[in-house]
């Protein structure tokens, strides 16, 4: 079985691959259509594991001292949320297992290498989408 997860971005969104045969990561930051092209390529079924941070009923103003930066941030949660939820209908529509997981909080390059014993460089969406798959 073949594990993906992915920590929707609008720009780069963090993605992982776990075949959870050889128990191989692998870590990547890719486009929405990237991302597409990628799911569109597997002929095995796969899981796909979304990071779903819509699925919180709070809102996080980020401790903001302005209407104008917390605006802004809002706009850009907004885009990133539109991308998972684009990603996860076209998981439906193509009849892939989809799973939505609430954020959890974020984790160090440290922590994830000594978890995972990943070995290249990474990035917190990349460990974001890395533990999202890892483990199973």
């Amino acid at each position: 079985m073949i594990y993906i997860g992915i920590d929707p971005d609008v720009d780069k969104s963090g993605y992982a691959v776990l075949d959870s045969k050889t128990k191989e990561l692998d870590l990547y930051n890719y486009s929405f259509w990237e991302i597409i092209e990628d799911l569109k390529s597997y002929l095995i079924p796969i899981t796909v594991i979304i990071e779903a941070g819509w699925l919180h009923k709070k809102s996080n103003w980020h401790g903001q001292k302005n209407v104008y930066t917390a605006a802004k941030i809002g706009k850009n949660v907004g885009a990133n949320h539109q991308v998972g939820k684009l990603l996860h209908e076209y998981c439906i529509l193509k009849g892939f297992k989809c799973i939505l997981v609430k954020p959890k909080g974020k984790i160090p390059h440290k922590e994830f290498k000594a978890i995972t014993g990943y070995k290249k460089r990474t990035n917190q969406d990349q460990r974001d989408a890395g533990m999202l798959v890892y483990g199973l």
